[in-house]
């Protein structure tokens, strides 16, 4: 698992809608669109396993949470995690199926520090809790 930061181009996009559902899909469109100015927008990709992390849009103007989607295994996954590094457990849209588990942990855990390397300091904290997920 070899994460890199890179900013989003035209057609990343494109692999970034078609891999989403449409309950993502129709967030990305959402307030003009997500990636209306994509210069600016990065994720951390896996290119040879086709694995990636990015920031999903904002669920609501005042969420106390920041959404990311994390494409695993030909799925894309959305968890949230609290603002401002509050050390609460991210929170899970669905699991992957218990097989692939471990697996799915240990590259979202790869992944989540190439994001945020573009920043000075971590803005986020990633907590997981590997039994559940902790769904909800």
């Amino acid at each position: 698992m070899t994460y890199k930061l890179e900013k989003i181009t035209s057609n990343d996009v494109e692999k970034i809608f078609s891999d989403a559902d449409e309950a993502k899909q129709s967030r990305l469109q959402a307030r003009g669109g997500f990636f209306s100015d994509n210069s600016d927008v990065g994720w951390a990709i896996d290119r040879g396993r086709g694995n990636y992390l990015l920031r999903a849009p904002t669920v609501g103007a005042r969420s106390d949470y920041v959404h990311f989607y994390f494409h695993f295994q030909s799925t894309t996954y959305e968890f949230r995690v609290k603002r401002f590094g509050q050390n609460e457990v991210a929170k899970m849209d669905e699991l992957p199926p218990e097989a692939t588990r471990s697996e799915f942990f240990s590259e979202l855990k790869a992944a989540f520090p190439v994001l945020q390397s573009e920043y000075e300091v971590p803005l986020y904290v990633l907590n997981l809790d590997e039994s559940n997920g902790s769904q909800q």
